[in-house]
């Protein structure tokens, strides 16, 4: 297994919601160990948007480093 540590951010819509959802799909695949509380953090660069809801995530995994960067972002 690998140990994997995941920052998420979302400033769309439910916020936290949308968190909680990325939360339960990536449990398919990750086995979560601990989870940060919810902190907010302001937009850096383009600053005329919301600011974001943020969690950072420990977790262990199969997937090597491109296999969890696939399925992250599919």
């Amino acid at each position: 297994m690998n140990k994997i540590y995941l920052s998420l951010g979302s400033n769309i819509g439910d916020t936290k919601s949308n968190l909680d959802k990325a939360v339960e799909l990536l449990r398919e695949k990750v086995d979560i160990l601990n989870q940060s509380s919810y902190y907010e953090t302001e937009p850096v660069g383009y600053k005329d948007q919301d600011w974001f809801l943020n969690i950072v995530l420990e977790g262990e995994t199969g997937l090597g480093p491109e296999e969890l960067l696939r399925f992250t972002q599919g």
